[in-house]
């Protein structure tokens, strides 16, 4: 990535380059990107850019330092693809994690959000099926079919880059097409993994806190793929309302399977 970048035209200043097969993502890279953050701002850079360990996704922090997430790449390359006509399908591909305040941006400019399951392989099946140009997730995992079947975070950086470049303005500008709508994510701990849709009252308290957030934003229930944990995420403008609606999901689920052991996210 930096002697692309070099000649490239820009000015590069590399951190982070000198594997030695046992300090890959160690204090660096997308997992940890505080080491980065704070040399743009050193470094008064335009931008950062961090990649993973098997560089297949990437994040990009401002001039400021600030991180943009997968979402706000995404954000970015969706209003570019559409400026230039190449956003196929009208549509973005986006996991169900992704941030609501993105959804309802991508509605302002006219595109229709693919939901898919969490992962990158779910995001990869939707593209190929829609026939799309774009999809992601906010970890930072980006595909741009045009270019490339599976992420790329070499891929990614440039095409934000580029949007950066074209757009005139700082990179903190990208980072504010939207504006993220606080989450609340509820883990609770669970003997076993009855099916969501046999439990009618967790069923009903998940759609009346949807109606109540309806316009504003969502809720998502699942079971990890993985942990023998519920998963409740609850996306509104107000924190506090978050949180209430999210205990009040998890109290009605405990009552109807004996939950009681509980962690927070």
């Amino acid at each position: 990535a930096p002697k692309l970048l070099t000649e490239l035209g820009a000015t590069v200043f590399a951190i982070g380059v000198k594997p030695n097969g046992r300090n890959i993502n160690e204090g660096c890279g997308a997992t940890a990107t505080k080491t980065l953050q704070r040399e743009v701002r050193r470094r008064r850079a335009h931008a950062g850019l961090a990649l993973d360990g098997d560089a297949d996704r990437a994040l990009i922090c401002d001039e400021r330092g600030r991180l943009l997430d997968g979402d706000a790449l995404i954000a970015a390359a969706a209003a570019r693809q559409l400026r230039r006509g190449v956003l196929r399908g009208g549509k973005v591909a986006v996991t169900v994690m992704s941030n609501y305040g993105l959804l309802s941006y991508l509605r302002k400019l006219g595109v229709s959000a693919v939901i898919t399951p969490v992962g990158d392989r779910h995001v990869t099946e939707a593209i190929e099926k829609e026939g799309l140009s774009l999809g992601g997730e906010n970890s930072g995992h980006i595909v741009f079919r045009d270019f490339a079947p599976t992420g790329d975070g070499i891929l990614t950086g440039l095409q934000i880059l580029a949007a950066w470049r074209e757009s005139g303005k700082p990179m903190s500008a990208l980072g504010r097409l939207y504006k993220p709508t606080p989450q609340t994510l509820k883990a609770l701990h669970v003997k076993g993994k009855p099916p969501l849709e046999m439990m009618k009252r967790t069923l009903a308290e998940i759609s009346a806190a949807g109606k109540r957030l309806m316009g504003r934003g969502r809720v998502f229930v699942r079971y990890s793929g993985t942990e023998p944990v519920l998963r409740i995420l609850v996306e509104g403008p107000a924190k506090g309302e978050n949180l209430k609606i999210a205990n009040a999901i998890a109290k009605i689920y405990q009552a109807e399977t004996g939950t009681v052991e509980e962690k927070h996210r």
